[in-house]
């Protein structure tokens, strides 16, 4: 599979670059090749992670409501709930914290399991590689901040920011942060205070 993705990567280059100097077509094809790898050796920790959490029995939910905190970033917590989650089916935590005209909305979910172990498997190919999107009032991206991979929206209508952060704790807890007034600048900040520790 991954000789024939190098194959089409190549192929692609040279013809793109058919118009250009040799050397710019050779560099082409060395970069495409080079992304081509890259991907697959993702795919191969990837899978081989999500096999290993296939195997996994899911966390508890004390250790799930200790990671969320009853306040955040000056917030107080006015929702929680911890447990199996039957539209996941996987055990999955999640908390409330402001008010409905602004807040943030902190989930966690865990990846062990038949199920989780899908659901890791999608949430690593979503930020295996650097993207950016930007519209008139809205941007996307993924990229590495502070050593962890991390898919970052926010949207702007009006007054209102609304955004989202999600990353990949531990090889297997996929945490999302969503805010309801705050940017995304605010969601970072409120993930460097959250402590994972109870989390294995």
């Amino acid at each position: 599979m991954y000789r024939q993705l190098l194959s089409f990567a190549m192929l692609a280059a040279m013809l793109s670059c058919s118009k250009t100097e040799k050397s710019n077509s050779e560099t082409s094809i060395v970069e495409a090749a080079g992304a081509v790898q890259k991907v697959g050796s993702s795919l191969d920790a990837v899978n081989k992670r999500a096999a290993e959490l296939k195997t996994m029995a899911p966390v508890a939910n004390d250790a799930l409501k200790a990671v969320l905190p009853e306040t955040l970033n000056g917030l107080p917590r006015t929702e929680v709930t911890v447990g199996n989650n039957p539209m996941v089916i996987s055990a999955t935590g999640s908390a409330v914290y402001g008010t409905q005209e602004k807040n943030i909305e902190l989930s966690i979910v865990d990846c062990a399991g038949e199920a989780g172990s899908g659901l890791y498997t999608l949430a690593q190919m979503g930020l295996v590689n650097d993207q950016e999107k930007t519209e008139a009032d809205a941007t996307e991206k993924t990229s590495t901040i502070d050593g962890r991979r991390v898919s970052i929206k926010e949207r702007k209508s009006a007054d209102v920011t609304s955004s989202e952060v999600i990353f990949i704790e531990k090889e297997r807890y996929i945490v999302t942060l969503k805010g309801e007034g705050y940017s995304s600048a605010d969601l970072l900040a409120a993930a460097k205070n959250l402590d994972f520790s109870a989390l294995k």
